[in-house]
């Protein structure tokens, strides 16, 4: 059993988007509250007990804070099996598998939407039952607006089935989405007292500290969820399968977000709420405590390998000290502390790890290209072109009146290259020293063609493609593609990173594929494709359409 990497959409929406609209609405709201003009004549609560002349704020109960509590503390830690049919067969750009499992985003979908269920009934509750007035505001206008367009959307849309269930490794319905509207207004309504901000923060700093001990236990190669326990808790009692298998190396962080990309995004948002958080906090330990947490998470950054988030985290900061020098100035001691902490638990963690951090930090920022012999393959009208230690052979293939291939090899500069049959006169071998390749005919119930081996790896190319008893010429080049560019040749008309994802689960689902790809040199770091490993998925996938 396998765990796929690109189950990632919904949690990383519901962990991550929703931390950043509902951490910033509840923050930034309580600042902006107190200016009753800004929100169309909506005073805090607190205003109107200072007018009162009341000491106290009123409160609102623990459990219309539940709803909040469980998308930002607890949803995002949920993780657990679920069996399902894709429904894709009837597309033929699509594969054989008809069934999958997800382990991250159905399970969490379903709780998202009872946690959206319980705002439904809390606003109905205080509006009609405790006659509260609606809050409402010109900010929220469009938002309002694309809840609306995304129930159009779903309407018009031609798989309007997907729309409402949900779509393979993409369990984000229109319901999601609209949830996430909903959550954005129940937090617009139920945080306008600042008693109510303090009761949340708790649960938030609680449901940040799972996630940072989880991401621990991952980068000091003790993954929680690798253990017997853990899989455990991930699998239904029914499921009489193997251990799980899991697709990032050991000391590599993902959370429960599982993609290591992803952590980049949660830290990036995190990191300065706590930050804010500490100055914000009065009690010692509580900035302490922030401090630690902060200090977790850039070590957790640094061991998921996510360049963009370390970059976007290094730039927040940058903005936050220009905007907080003053803050910062006055609380230099705690910076300084945090700093020293930082580097310590850093040096410490690379040392158990070998000196892992260090070399991936040094892998991540590296301009450097891994050279090989084979750099490009191109496909023309009438022949292939390859350059092999950047030295090009061209290679032309005709047909003689009784249907026999006929080779014409050249170089770059238009000499012809010699060749000749081998021993066993079962392929035709280069007597050039520029090209130690040998090439074959291929006839077959399908195409007519030729195969070319190239350190002892075999593509096959032709330009005589049998559809329905006629032949068309290909016409995708085999070159150096970035990843996110291929992916979109063969899957256009979805979400870049959704494409990548879906392409490398064929990748890894096609029988020996991976392993001849890894062969080639095939970084699964780097962002691009060689032309060598581009024919070889050619070969398997066909060329894109």
């Amino acid at each position: 059993m396998c765990v796929s990497e690109h189950n990632l959409c919904l949690h990383t929406y519901i962990s991550i988007c929703k931390i950043a609209y509902i951490c910033s609405i509840f923050t930034a709201y309580s600042y902006f509250c107190n200016h009753k003009k800004f929100l169309g004549g909506l005073p805090m609560a607190s205003q109107n007990a200072k007018k009162k002349g009341t000491a106290a704020e009123p409160k609102y109960p623990l459990g219309l804070l539940l709803p909040i509590i469980a998308v930002l503390s607890v949803i995002p830690l949920i993780t657990y099996m679920y069996s399902y049919e894709t429904k894709l067969g009837k597309f033929e750009w699509y594969t054989s598998q008809t069934s999958a499992v997800d382990f991250f985003l159905h399970t969490k979908l379903i709780w998202f939407l009872v946690a959206c269920a319980c705002m439904i009934f809390c606003l109905v509750y205080m509006i009609f039952a405790d006659e509260q007035k609606a809050a409402w505001c010109k900010i929220l206008i469009p938002l309002a607006i694309y809840c609306g367009i995304s129930f159009i959307s779903a309407l018009a849309s031609s798989n309007r089935d997907f729309c409402f269930s949900g779509i393979y490794e993409q369990f984000e319905p229109v319901w999601a989405l609209m949830g996430y509207c909903l959550t954005a207004y129940y937090c617009f309504f139920i945080m306008r007292t600042e008693a109510a901000v303090k009761r949340i923060m708790p649960w938030f700093v609680a449901g940040i500290t799972v996630m940072v001990l989880l991401g621990l236990s991952q980068a000091l190669k003790h993954d929680f969820f690798r253990t017997s326990l853990g899989q455990k808790l991930m699998t239904p009692s029914t499921y009489k399968g193997g251990p799980l298998k899991f697709n990032f190396e050991e000391g590599r962080t993902y959370l429960s977000l599982y993609n290591p990309n992803y952590v980049g995004f949660y830290v990036c948002l995190i990191v300065p709420i706590l930050v804010g958080l500490i100055f914000a906090f009065k009690k010692v330990w509580a900035k302490i405590g922030c401090a630690v947490l902060i200090v977790s998470l850039m070590l957790i950054l640094f061991a998921s390998q996510s360049r963009a988030g370390i970059l976007a985290v290094i730039f927040s900061l940058i903005v936050m000290l220009l905007c907080m020098r003053k803050v910062f100035i006055k609380n230099i001691k705690i910076v300084i502390a945090a700093i020293a902490v930082f580097i310590v638990a850093f040096i410490g963690i690379n040392v158990a790890n070998q000196g892992i951090l260090l070399d991936r930090m040094k892998s991540m920022f590296s301009t450097e290209a891994e050279y090989h012999p084979l750099s490009e393959i191109t496909t023309n009208d009438d022949n292939v072109s390859i350059v092999y230690n950047n030295e090009t052979l061209i290679i032309k293939c005709t047909q003689d009146a009784n249907g026999t291939d006929q080779f014409s090899l050249t170089d770059k500069s238009g000499k012809e290259v010699a060749f000749a049959l081998n021993e066993d006169s079962s392929s035709y071998v280069i007597n050039d020293e520029r090209f130690p390749f040998s090439f074959s005919s291929i006839r077959s119930d399908s195409f007519n063609g030729y195969q070319i081996t190239i350190d002892d790896k075999t593509w096959y190319f032709t330009n005589m493609m049998k559809e329905n008893d006629s032949f068309a010429e290909p016409r995708f080049p085999v070159r150096s593609y970035g990843k996110g560019e291929l992916a979109m040749y063969y899957l256009p008309g979805i979400a870049q990173q959704t494409a990548v994802n879906r392409l490398n689960e064929w990748i890894r689902t096609a029988p020996g594929l991976e392993q001849r790809l890894l062969a080639t040199g095939m970084n699964p770091y780097c962002r691009r494709y060689t032309p060598a490993q581009v024919q070889l998925m050619i070969n398997v996938f066909g060329e894109p359409s």
